[in-house]
């Protein structure tokens, strides 16, 4: 018997799709599975791991997408009078629904599952099928704000926080929208089309407006569509923050991955360093994702701070994954003891096997991947809009590792926490009694009971 298929909309990022493909190793049994992705390196990763994929473009409605598809898709010159053409003939909206009536067609899939960043697909699908069955996913913890609780990107918890501004904003914006229409006509005509523009796709695809969750801090959400998050509840700063059709599936780590564009001179130096490692040495792993693609003077000032310390401690190896433009101006500018070793992508579980200390950004990703593995971890933000301030918040808060400023961090208080991660046993304990805890509340039946209660 032939299987039915499972559609996948991803978002356009390495770190969106690598636990996705761990729901769609818990369904693919049952199930085919199909991946839309953006480009070359994702359907490079998708394939490798054993799944379909094909392509699609990045272009999704009602997040100002206009002028980018101006330019690529229907390369013009963008202007006042194209944008206002855009607008008017829902050309956004036209397009990604011919493409997906594409997709729907070929593959027939049971569920379609859209990335949370790719939520306002939802529209298209519900013009194209309106029985069509739909689950979102979320590589991230919750999105959404309550009151008492930091949203996902917070850094701080301010517990009892005055909102009493908020009529004072609404105000604000009132007249400011005034302001707009008689000082900036152009603008505020583009924003009047564009609500004009988000009213008719609301018609058209059946979704009432009330339907749209306005308490969701990032993209656009909807109440009651089931949502699957790729992470334990436990992690949250509280299990008070679960909206009813939110679903956690724990830590969600692939053990049995498999990477793209690794660094081909990790294998040789790998198994020296184990050698090393088995002689009672410690090793600490830094890894900033693929945030930086170049030699940014900050990044390069953090490293060199971090390279200073390792000299100064004994028994304590460091392996960096890090652009190659990083590594060839840092070894241009300084020897580099054989204690360091750089690489521009690593085979991450098999390092973390080993690692006694983890510095990272606070990719949701790595930092579950430090759990399933026990390593303790030093978080210093990158990017402050989006959740790697928040998770760092978490890391904190549940005592499984420390956190700093990535661009202020002085060389005395690093070189002070990363003595504490190495030395104090009792960052190593919590955070192997937080993953006993989530292995034992997300167990394979109860991951499939979830599962199957969405049809999956």
């Amino acid at each position: 018997m032939s299987k039915s298929n499972i559609l996948f909309l991803t978002a356009s990022i390495r770190s969106h799709v690598m636990p996705a493909m761990y729901l769609a190793d818990l369904i693919a049994e049952k199930y085919d599975i199909y991946f839309a992705v953006t480009n070359d390196v994702l359907k490079e990763l998708v394939e490798e791991n054993g799944y379909n994929s094909v392509m699609h473009s990045q272009f999704r409605i009602m997040i100002g997408m206009e002028p980018g598809y101006i330019l690529s898709e229907k390369k013009q010159t963008l202007s006042f009078w194209s944008l206002v053409r855009a607008y008017r003939k829902n050309e956004i909206f036209e397009f990604r629904k011919r493409e997906l009536v594409k997709l729907i067609q070929n593959i027939n899939p049971q569920t379609v599952i859209i990335d949370i960043f790719s939520s306002t697909d939802y529209f298209v699908l519900k013009t194209i099928n309106q029985e069509l069955n739909i689950i979102f996913f979320n590589p991230m913890l919750s999105t959404y704000k309550i009151d008492g609780y930091p949203i996902v990107s917070d850094g701080t918890w301010i517990k009892n926080k005055n909102i009493s501004n908020a009529n004072r904003k609404i105000e604000f914006s009132i007249t400011t929208h005034f302001w707009n229409h008689i000082k900036k006509p152009k603008i505020w005509l583009l924003s009047y089309l564009n609500e004009q523009q988000n009213r008719r796709i609301f018609k058209e695809s059946g979704v009432t407006e009330d339907t749209l969750d306005k308490d969701n801090a990032f993209t656009k959400m909807f109440k009651g569509i089931p949502e699957i998050i790729a992470a334990p509840l436990e992690f949250e700063v509280s299990s008070e923050v679960k909206r009813d059709w939110q679903h956690y599936l724990g830590l969600c780590t692939r053990n049995q991955r498999r990477d793209t564009e690794l660094d081909k001179t990790f294998l040789d130096a790998w198994e020296n360093l184990t050698k090393v490692k088995s002689k009672g040495q410690k090793m600490i792993y830094c890894s900033f994702g693929t945030y930086y693609t170049g030699p940014d003077k900050t990044l390069l000032n953090f490293i060199s701070n971090l390279i200073s310390i390792i000299n100064e401690l004994e028994d304590v190896h460091l392996i960096i994954s890090v652009n190659h433009f990083v590594i060839e101006t840092l070894k241009s500018q300084q020897k580099i003891s054989e204690k360091i070793l750089f690489f521009t992508r690593v085979p991450q579980l098999e390092v973390l096997r080993k690692a006694d200390l983890f510095i990272t950004h606070g990719g949701l990703g790595s930092i579950k991947e430090a759990i399933e593995y026990e390593v303790p971890m030093l978080v210093y933000p990158l990017d402050l809009q989006y959740d790697q301030n928040g998770n760092g918040l978490k890391v904190e808060l549940h005592g499984i590792g420390l956190r700093g400023n990535f661009a202020y961090e002085r060389t005395h208080d690093m070189r002070t926490k990363i003595d504490q991660l190495l030395n104090q046993d009792v960052f190593r304990e919590k955070i192997r009694e937080v993953n006993q805890h989530i292995k034992s509340s997300y167990t394979l039946n109860n991951i499939n009971k979830t599962l199957n209660q969405l049809g999956l």
